[in-house]
């Protein structure tokens, strides 16, 4: 049975396109399962970086709420894993088509005040969609780009941990250049040499894992 997670936050720059990059490619090429990226964010910056890496990961680029509703069940018959880099914006009508479908939803959040209450609307979006559909999609949190050793760091773990009906992911991204410089290397983590390329890997691997094994959870019916 084919699983949808849908990486979402409709604040911009909290890294959700380059979370569903990465996840799309340990999915496809580290994992060896059949993978879909959608990507739904108008500014396509996940389908133009999956264009331009030399491993060939399928994507497609739906920004219509009534296509995104139409199209992803039935491109999720085709593969194992759809992976959907969701809108910026106040774009509601898409990203709840989004969350219709999917099984798991992973908001990114930087360790900013702008970024924790700017969350609350994408939280509020998956709580509907929650009670509609009797308790998907599984909705769930991480710190993206923290600093370690920060007050900001500490703060946000505890905001995430008391946010309603989201489970806070254990795993912390941090900030490291090697991250912010892949796309501009057409390149991810695991393609890039260094310590710092490593470090990331480490976390994505541990973060990604996390994910599947709360989705492998989820009752299939």
């Amino acid at each position: 049975m084919s699983q949808i997670l849908a990486i979402a936050n409709q604040k911009g720059g909290t890294g959700k396109s380059t979370t569903a990059v990465h996840l799309a490619y340990y999915l496809a090429i580290q994992q060896g399962h059949k993978t879909l990226l959608i990507d739904a964010d108008s500014q396509s910056s996940s389908s133009q970086w999956l264009h331009n890496l030399k491993k060939s990961i399928a994507f497609k680029a739906i920004h219509e709420k009534d296509r995104l509703f139409e199209e992803i069940p039935r491109l999720a018959s085709d593969y194992d894993y759809l992976v959907i880099d969701g809108p910026a914006g106040r774009l509601d009508d898409e990203t709840k088509a989004i969350l219709a479908w999917s099984n798991l939803v992973v908001v990114p959040i930087q360790p900013k005040v702008l970024d924790l209450s700017s969350t609350l609307k994408a939280v509020m979006l998956i709580n509907q969609a929650q009670q509609i559909r009797q308790g998907q999609p599984l909705g769930t949190l991480f710190l993206n780009r923290a600093k370690p050793g920060t007050r900001l760091k500490d703060e946000a773990t505890r905001f995430l941990q008391a946010v309603p009906g989201m489970v806070a992911l254990k795993t912390i991204i941090h900030d490291r250049e090697a991250i912010a410089d892949a796309p501009g290397q057409n390149a991810t983590t695991w393609t890039m040499s260094g310590r710092p390329a490593a470090s990331a890997r480490r976390e994505y691997k541990q973060l990604f894992s996390e994910i599947l094994s709360l989705l492998k959870g989820l009752d299939p019916t």
